[in-house]
């Protein structure tokens, strides 16, 4: 079932897309999604492939109760189907599926921030874990960190356990070399480029700080893109703190833009700072690194995982050690051209078939053993 919401939703369409393009025999596929026709990002898939890819509409429920009348509609579509496996990629899994399951996932932030603990205390959070951990015969995490949250906080085995990173969306990789490579000349100005993105986690006060006092040391702009976790109290604070910084004409905020702009910006800038504290995966970094970005992240969570040396790790929760890594770097061109060409060879690894390959190898685990 596709929900609209970027990581998960392009997750979800890169699997389908995926499978679709890599000829396995063994295998056919029933897309289950929430509309009465499928969109237009996996049609072609669907269209290319008629013999092993069919699609089906699962009508949402309404009113009281919703959530458990959910549980009971997989599984008529199994039975009338003859689904073997029923994979559930974004976290809702139905109790009574009449097959064995494998679910994806993306990350236990939830449990790790006090700002979502209304969530983690509902229902739909609290049965969704004791499936996963009891009912699920496969979990498939999209990271390291992801699979030790898991491990740790929910009790899955970890042999019950597949890692299958995220792998480069296609619309992203058909762009790639497209564009030119960033210049590893100083320029008169130095060019930041970060996520639009106001929840407390993801530490945008921080970059803040640490770019107050960038530049102090050369001149430098920061864009942020996207608008994501924004509340009307959130954006008020962040423009105080803009302008008590003195940065008010130093950053600009341009909203959401489509991929070939983000794809352009990935290119051009000079510095990606991800100053996030905790990520499942981290797909803006993968991203940044495609197009040669010099990516300054934390050194902990999956974003350690996906930069490797490719990057520059730092404690992003210190805005003193986020400065310095930033002056470091504004100030090294050589540097930077290093690690852009080590980012571009490290994301070449991250593709959406490599993907589909290794989920289908979680599958034949399961099925193998049924």
């Amino acid at each position: 079932m596709f929900q609209m919401q970027h990581g998960l939703f392009r997750y979800v369409v890169d699997l389908i897309n995926g499978f679709a393009a890599i000829d396995e025999p063994r295998f056919s596929y029933l897309v289950i999604g929430s509309r009465p026709e499928p969109i237009a990002e996996i049609r072609s898939s669907l269209d290319n492939a008629p013999d092993r890819m069919t699609y089906t509409y699962l009508r949402r429920t309404a009113g009281r109760g919703k959530y458990w009348l959910t549980h009971l509609q997989y599984r008529p579509i199994v039975h009338r189907f003859g689904v073997s496996l029923l994979h559930c990629p974004h976290g809702f899994i139905p109790a009574f599926p009449g097959c064995p399951i494998v679910c994806t996932v993306h990350d236990l932030m939830k449990e790790m921030f006090s700002e979502y603990q209304e969530l983690v205390q509902s229902s739909a959070h609290i049965v969704g874990r004791w499936l996963t951990r009891f009912r699920v015969n496969r979990v498939i995490a999209i990271s390291n960190t992801t699979a030790a949250d898991v491990s740790a906080r929910w009790e899955v085995p970890k042999s019950q356990i597949d890692v299958v990173p995220h792998g480069l969306s296609p619309t992203f990789a058909s762009l790639v070399g497209s564009l030119s490579v960033t210049s590893s000349e100083i320029k008169q100005e130095l060019m930041i480029l970060s996520p639009y993105n106001l929840e407390p986690r993801k530490c945008l006060h921080t970059l803040l700080k640490a770019f107050a006092v960038l530049v102090q040391t050369c001149s430098a702009r920061l864009t942020l893109y996207g608008r994501t976790g924004w509340s009307i109290e959130r954006e008020a604070k962040f423009d105080s703190s803009v302008a008590a910084l003195g940065l008010s004409n130093r950053i600009d905020r341009i909203g959401f833009i489509d991929d070939a702009e983000l794809a352009m910006k990935y290119s051009s800038c000079d510095l990606f700072v991800f100053p996030s504290a905790y990520e499942g995966f981290g797909y803006p970094v993968l991203e940044a690194m495609a197009f040669g970005a010099c990516v300054i992240a934390r050194d902990k969570s999956a974003m350690a995982e996906i930069m490797g040396a490719a990057g520059v790790g730092v404690e992003t929760l210190d805005s003193h050690a986020l400065a310095d890594a930033m002056i470091e770097l504004a100030l090294a061109p050589e540097r930077r051209a290093q690690l852009s060409r080590a980012a571009r060879e490290r994301a070449s690894r991250y593709t959406h078939l490599r993907m589909a390959r290794d989920t289908l190898d979680s599958y034949l685990r399961v099925l193998c053993c049924h």
